[in-house]
């Protein structure tokens, strides 16, 4: 970098660290992931909650007519409560996650040998409520095939018979890979932070100096226009790397944090593996940074820079979306697409698994490539601008 652009990019983060609004913006964007994964591990560890062995309350309507049933479920560790009078209001108004309701006709269906009828008032809607339905769930279908297989033996029947098939289920995933399913935000939000970091300042020194009036006489001045971009392009990168930093740090620390321990499930980001997932974001400054330039430099006011830009800045949800709801293999060739390359290592170091050095090395080449084009079309651009000023 010559003297020139090192001056530019002093005189930048200068300016735009006395913005102390801008600053904050920064900050409160780069720290609103970890904050928000906070409450989601809580209230997911709530819902997901595999553990047989705590105690829960649940409001049971007529429990005189199965006292059988109610002592199957004091064993299984869910105590039975009064209900509330109208049960599916009571569901509706937040006051309980689910009402298990039993007809006035049970007791004579179950001592005929028919079906005796149950029900059970809730909300599949609410996730907090999944825990506790999950086990009632469990709970009833254990005590039914219980019941089932002693009537049958009564009658001198086995009870395999029923049994048409004997299902066994390989689970292959870690603990690490559980957890991970309730990280899934964190990519998106670090390559968020990529872009959002940087954004104000890119539209700053491009759009924002021409309605200043200040653009024109830097061009006028006898540096170069790659060196006018050079150094306001690394003051992008400086914010942008700055805020990617501190989410990452921030997830770091939200995730090692003892708030959601859920049986089954692991939630740690070690200091290697937070390292893998710095290495392969910081490429992603140069290409981000370039195009956050080129699209400001393009428009005639801030407002309409601020709109290219934030219209570019969603670019890092689609390949964070499309991990979600359809979960891809991760392959070196897969690799190549910017991106969709980093959402990927993310994801693996997550979930604990392998990561492969060529992996690193491809999306870290693709993403210098990339952003070497566009900070080249960002020069052409300005060097253009220039000539027109003259």
């Amino acid at each position: 970098m010559s003297r020139a652009a090192i001056v530019i990019f002093l005189k930048e983060v200068v300016d735009n660290l006395r913005d102390r609004r801008s600053v904050g913006t920064a900050l409160l964007s780069a720290l609103l992931g970890p904050i928000l994964l906070i409450p989601l591990l809580v209230f997911q560890s709530t819902a997901l909650d595999r553990d047989s062995s705590k105690v829960i309350h649940i409001p049971v309507q007529g429990a005189d007519q199965a006292p059988g049933l109610i002592a199957y479920l004091r064993q299984r560790n869910i105590e039975a409560d009064p209900a509330p009078p109208d049960p599916a209001e009571a569901v509706r108004d937040l006051r309980v996650d689910l009402v298990l309701v039993i007809p006035s006709d049970y007791a004579e269906s179950f001592r005929a040998g028919r079906p005796a009828p149950i029900r059970i008032v809730t909300d599949h809607s609410r996730t907090t409520a999944a825990g506790h339905i999950r086990r009632m769930h469990t709970a009833l279908d254990t005590y039914s095939r219980t019941v089932g297989a002693l009537r049958l033996v009564a009658r001198g029947v086995s009870p395999s018979v029923v049994s048409a098939l004997a299902i066994g289920i390989d689970d292959v995933a870690t603990p690490e890979s559980e957890g991970a399913l309730l990280l899934q935000i964190v990519p998106m939000f670090l390559m968020m932070s990529v872009f959002f970091g940087g954004m104000y300042v890119a539209v700053d020194v491009t759009a924002g100096e021409r309605e200043r009036g200040s653009l024109e006489p830097l061009m006028a001045t006898p540096i170069t226009a790659g060196d006018a971009v050079l150094g306001k392009l690394a003051a992008v990168m400086f914010f942008a790397f700055a805020t990617m930093f501190l989410t990452l740090a921030g997830f770091m620390i939200v995730i090692n944090l003892p708030v959601a321990e859920v049986p089954g499930m692991r939630f740690r980001l070690s200091l290697l593996g937070g390292l893998s997932i710095f290495a392969s974001l910081v490429p992603v400054l140069l290409p981000v940074a370039a195009l956050q330039m080129l699209v400001a430099g393009r428009s005639k006011t801030v407002k309409e820079a601020l709109t290219g830009v934030s219209i570019c800045s969603m670019l890092p949800m689609i390949p964070g979306l499309l991990l979600i709801f359809s979960p891809f293999k991760s392959t070196t060739s897969a690799m190549a697409i910017p991106m969709y390359a980093q959402n990927m290592i993310t994801t693996e170091v997550l979930k604990a698994e392998p990561l492969g050095a060529l992996d690193l090395l491809v999306a870290a080449a693709v993403a210098t490539l990339v952003g070497a084009l566009l900070a080249s079309l960002t020069v052409a651009q300005a060097a253009r601008a220039r000539r027109l000023s003259l």
